[in-house]
């Protein structure tokens, strides 16, 4: 509800930026991206945090996309454009939010939310799965690709009932601590959610997640 974003290893918050950056019912361009240990977080393409995280980012389960690693905190809202980047920092200053669909880029290893079906636009062509309600909608932050039953690239997620998930975990987001970015678009429905959960993996009984 303070529209925060933060990143946590275990249940230990590794940054954390300061209130009122999300709205709901708004669409936001957030990246996260390090280089280095410089950890940055970047909302609209304005930096609003820069700390140094050294971190050793891993997991041992699939990757949730909208919900925590254990099936909680889940994330009410669309997504769009999700895609996660590993060995390379996209990002290091401001910059202007992307106004097409983004593409697979070098070191690309999963983007997701931009297709007609749940699946993965990079050349890996990984499995991403829906479970409970999780279905593409006719909404975006630019465009939208349409088929001729009306589904669309942008990923709806109700609350407690839908989540995307990819068990390549490993390839995708361990990555340990050399540089990486995810940055996607992101529509939050609901104010009423103390935590919202972007995207998670888990290991042992902790976390390794982003909210």
């Amino acid at each position: 509800t303070a529209g925060t974003v933060a990143t946590y290893h275990g249940n230990t918050v590794t940054q954390q930026s300061s209130g009122g950056q999300f709205s709901v019912n708004t669409w936001h361009h957030l990246a996260v991206s390090r280089s280095g240990t410089t950890q940055k977080i970047f909302i609209d393409g304005t930096e609003i945090k820069s700390d140094t995280v050294s971190t050793d980012y891993d997991g041992t389960t699939a990757l949730h996309i909208g919900n925590a690693a254990n099936n909680s905190l889940f994330y009410e809202g669309w997504l769009r454009d999700v895609r996660f980047v590993k060995g390379s920092s996209v990002y290091g200053g401001n910059f202007t939010p992307p106004t097409e669909p983004l593409t697979a880029i070098t070191n690309t290893q999963l983007l997701t939310g931009n297709l007609p079906y749940f699946g993965d636009a990079s050349t890996n062509n990984r499995t991403a799965t829906m479970s409970g309600t999780a279905a593409t909608e006719a909404l975006g932050p630019y465009d939208y690709f349409e088929d001729s039953d009306g589904v669309v690239g942008s990923v709806h997620i109700d609350q407690g009932e839908g989540q995307l998930s990819v068990t390549d975990y490993a390839n995708v987001f361990n990555f340990g601590n050399g540089d990486w970015t995810v940055e996607g678009w992101y529509r939050l429905e609901r104010e009423d959610q103390a935590t919202n959960m972007l995207w998670s993996t888990r290991g042992s009984s902790t976390y390794r997640e982003m909210l």
